[in-house]
């Protein structure tokens, strides 16, 4: 499972349509949208986890996004700081789990969309990096911290690595 994780706006599903090409993992791309009900949060925390280790692309982890942008939008994360990290602890032990954090905005083509969310982003960038900060300290299997588009040949180069 490769993990990409970051800011809105930041290139993940950018990143993830590159690797898809090169490598020919499916890709699967996870909405930052609210789910209506704790038990809804569950059933997406206990997915995800099922999913660790598995050959795909995750554009977003819903225990981690959850956890960094609950707190921003609503005051409150509908995954706990022992989630988190009983999802880490899992992640850290599954020996195919590749983490990749994007920091920075990427060129790409801009919608309405994506304006909107950029703009919202941008407001609570420093909350929003602090958060991802924490979570990226924590994690211990392979990871890289992308801070631009000149790190995808790196990027390349660690996921082959790992999953070839």
């Amino acid at each position: 499972m490769i993990i990409i994780e970051g800011p809105d706006g930041s290139g993940k599903s950018t990143l993830a349509k590159m690797l898809h090409r090169t490598f020919s993992i499916p890709r699967m791309h996870s909405l930052r949208n609210l789910p209506a009900t704790l038990r809804e949060a569950e059933e997406r925390y206990n997915w995800n986890r099922a999913l660790l280790g598995i050959e795909i692309i995750m554009d977003r982890c819903y225990p981690i996004s959850e956890w960094v942008h609950g707190p921003i939008l609503r005051n409150d994360s509908l995954i706990s700081d022992t989630q988190l990290s009983q999802f880490i602890n899992e992640m850290n032990h599954t020996a195919r789990v590749t983490y990749l954090f994007c920091d920075q905005f990427f060129d790409h083509i801009m919608t309405e969309e994506t304006v909107d969310r950029e703009m919202k982003a941008e407001e609570h960038w420093d909350e929003i990096r602090a958060r991802y900060a924490e979570v990226y300290n924590k994690i211990r299997c392979d990871r890289w911290h992308i801070k631009s588009i000149d790190d995808y040949s790196e990027v390349l180069w660690m996921v082959r690595r790992v999953w070839r």
